[in-house]
């Protein structure tokens, strides 16, 4: 039986070339590339364009494929890769599909810590924690990325939804609360 030993755990195939204590074995070459890809490569943590790319999965019925996602929200190829790897290590993707459910739990009691909004001075710009469109002034907080003001201008589901975390970054409970709701009602409705 062959493994892949990480800190005591194994992933196993159908031959045994290696011993726990060698911490790395190779079975055919098919299922060594997947161990590789999926759980060989260092998590580092969350980027906060994970969550514009996952919603942007879900927005596709799951079916999106990564150039579209790199062309339609302006994130390199290899970054939608290293994206996608990273939600599959911390199960917010599972086969292919974003588990909604811990999508909208990471959402709630994570972002605000994880990806938390730092309100900067009054300046002009994208409306975001309000439900208005356009450009306007306000007290300025720093997008999830750089390039999200680009891709929110052709995507408005993609817009409601960042405008959304953007309330969670920064509202009070009870804006906080009605944003959940908001998202959740989207993500059951098919957005």
């Amino acid at each position: 039986m062959c493994a892949i030993f990480s800190q005591g755990k194994g992933w196993k195939c159908n031959k045994r070339i290696a011993k726990p204590e060698d911490n790395v074995a190779i079975c055919d070459l098919q299922i060594a590339n997947y161990m590789f890809i999926s759980f060989m490569k260092a998590h580092n943590g969350m980027r906060p364009y994970d969550l514009a790319i996952l919603y942007q999965i879900v927005l596709a019925n799951h079916q999106a494929m990564n150039i579209e996602l790199s062309r339609d929200l302006r994130i390199s190829l290899s970054e939608v890769g290293n994206s996608i790897n990273r939600s599959k290590i911390a199960g917010l993707i599972m086969s292919h599909k974003v588990q909604i459910n811990t999508l909208l739990e990471f959402i709630q009691y994570g972002l605000p810590y994880v990806f938390p909004a730092i309100q900067g001075r009054i300046s002009r710009g994208i409306i975001t924690a309000q439900p208005l469109h356009g450009n306007t002034k306000g007290v300025s907080i720093d997008p999830l990325y750089p390039k999200v003001t680009e891709a929110i201008q052709e995507n408005d589901k993609l817009y409601e939804l960042l405008s959304l975390t953007d309330i969670i970054r920064v509202g009070k409970v009870r804006e906080k609360e009605l944003a959940i709701k908001l998202i959740i009602l989207e993500q059951y409705t098919k957005i």
